[in-house]
């Protein structure tokens, strides 16, 4: 869908608004060749640029892919990519995305946009960063060895004896330490967080003062998203689980930086398609009837000559036997002329690895032309996990569309 703006600037109070998957055209004065570089060389993955051409009419053409957030640019200029789905259901989505532990959203329901949600989620890890760290930080025994001139735990014997000449003691003793990961992790968002245009005003400053304050004890260097993953907790550091879920979100949204300092500013960012697949495959696990389970993006082929994978982004699984009961593949798209037949392949051929008789495109809407058709063994269907209106109420509709009854016994 092509937005002409032949009468409304590109480039409104310094802000271009593009809505997911719609094209907006406009004169060539509205942007400067520079920003339109600047666009395409940074930002080609999020935004499709077309310059003035005689093929576009001396017009600019910029269409938004899968991603909404917030793009930086200069000259005081940003793209703010506005979603199609309503701002309460896509923070809803991001709940369930995140674990139940990111259930802090209640706070951010009022935010009229996505630059006002980033502030405010980094808002609430300063603020319960600043609050721990006044309470103390959590601290682990780390093993450590040192040469010392007095002994500290435990002297290292072997080594004394092999430098007798040597008047300062090798020592080995355990150091109680708040420069543990469970601490990085915390800097390090809290830094992607200050460099983020979206986070603005009281927010900026409550993330840098409690970036400061870690700063202080807490070595600072990249952490990967996965570092938030799987970590474990107990009664000393329960309420890390929480902010860890804060941080994976702001690490996920942030752009690619590997270096401190400097002053560009980093985009947010939240892609729309692999959201969709983490929120329908969450909402899944917490609902299914009883005996079924679901796994995600789970490798279940591998070529032994060329590396090439199969891995679907969701599985249906009898909890008991093991056995696959639907293959289920998200797609973040209403295509008006039912799904791509690259798309039935697709789940095809991962139906037929699995040897499993029925496979799933779940879409976010509902098609204009079902599909429901037998492939070969395979019975492929389509499916809808609406983003519209209760999203509880979509998942049931969700579940009735799956056809489980029995599948537990299969």
């Amino acid at each position: 869908m092509e937005n002409d703006s032949a009468f409304t600037p590109l480039a409104e109070q310094g802000v271009i608004q593009l809505r997911e998957h719609e094209t907006r055209s406009a004169p060539a004065a509205d942007l400067s060749a520079e920003l339109g570089e600047a666009i395409w060389k940074q930002y080609s993955k999020e935004v499709s640029i077309d310059f003035p051409s005689p093929r576009t009419g001396q017009r600019w053409r910029l269409t938004a892919g899968g991603s909404v957030g917030y793009l930086p640019l200069g000259e005081g200029v940003g793209i703010s990519l506005q979603p199609k789905v309503e701002l309460d259901n896509l923070f809803r989505m991001l709940e369930w995305a995140h674990s139940a532990n990111f259930r802090v959203l209640d706070g951010v329901m009022g935010c009229q946009s996505l630059e006002e949600f980033f502030a405010r989620i980094a808002n609430i890890l300063a603020k319960r960063v600043s609050d721990r760290a006044r309470r103390g930080l959590y601290r682990k025994y780390v093993a450590c060895a040192e040469t010392l001139p007095y002994v500290r735990g435990s002297l290292d014997m072997r080594r004394i004896a092999t430098r007798p000449w040597e008047v300062r003691l090798h020592c080995r003793f355990d150091e109680h330490i708040a420069d543990v990961q469970d601490n990085q992790i915390l800097a390090w968002a809290l830094y992607r967080a200050s460099r983020n245009a979206a986070c603005t005003g009281e927010a900026r400053a409550n993330v840098r003062q409690a970036f400061k304050v870690l700063r202080g004890v807490v070595g600072v260097a990249p952490v990967r998203v996965n570092d938030c993953l799987g970590r474990s907790y107990d009664r000393l550091n329960a309420d890390y689980a929480p902010m860890h879920a804060l941080c994976r979100f702001i690490l996920e949204s942030s752009g690619p930086t590997h270096d401190l300092g400097g002053h560009a500013m980093l985009p947010f960012v939240i892609d729309m398609p692999n959201l969709f697949e983490r929120f329908v495959g969450e909402w899944l696990r917490a609902h299914l009837p009883r005996g079924l389970k679901v796994r995600t993006q789970n490798t279940i082929w591998r070529s032994e000559t060329c590396g090439a994978t199969f891995v679907p982004d969701l599985l249906l699984l009898n909890s008991q036997s093991g056995e696959p009961v639907a293959v289920l593949d998200t797609k973040y798209k209403a295509p008006n002329q039912g799904p791509a037949a690259s798309d039935i392949e697709q789940v095809v051929a991962y139906s037929t690895a699995l040897r499993c008789r029925d496979a799933y495109l779940i879409y976010p809407r509902e098609l204009n032309r079902p599909l429901e058709d037998r492939v070969g063994d395979v019975m492929v269907r389509s499916a809808t996990f609406s983003l519209a209106g209760d999203l509880d109420v979509a998942g049931a509709g969700l579940l009735d569309q799956l056809r489980l009854v029995g599948a537990v016994g299969q």
